[in-house]
């Protein structure tokens, strides 16, 4: 006699990541977020160059975009962090943080080399 099949009711998923939508202009690009709260959220970027902004390089692949910048030198004891957009202010003690965990990367992937060692 075959048992009896039953139907569990499907689980509903949470959306965990915002709504974005992102408006570009010749000046501004404006960036227009609901999160799941509903709470919204709007950025203004200019896409003016910033003459105090001293950029020490940038990282993209044409999707994500990672950024290391400061500024002149009123606020050379910050340094700041652009991930995608997001801010991330860095100072003295988080950046030898950073650097720690990046030097620990690169060795993971075989960057760093190991020195010989001596006869």
């Amino acid at each position: 006699m075959p048992s009896k099949i039953t139907k569990k009711p499907r689980r509903k998923s949470i959306r965990k990541e915002p709504i974005k939508m992102i408006v570009e202009g010749d000046k501004n690009r404006m960036t227009f977020t609901l999160r799941p709260d509903l709470t919204p959220r709007v950025e203004i970027e200019s896409k003016e160059v910033n003459p105090n902004k001293i950029s020490f390089g940038n990282i993209s692949d044409g999707k994500n975009r990672l950024e290391f910048a400061s500024y002149d030198k009123t606020y050379a004891q910050n340094a700041f962090i652009f991930l995608n957009g997001e801010r991330i202010m860095i100072d003295k003690y988080t950046g030898r943080k950073l650097y720690a965990l990046v030097v620990k990367m690169g060795w993971f992937l075989g960057v760093n080399k190991r020195k010989k060692a001596k006869n």
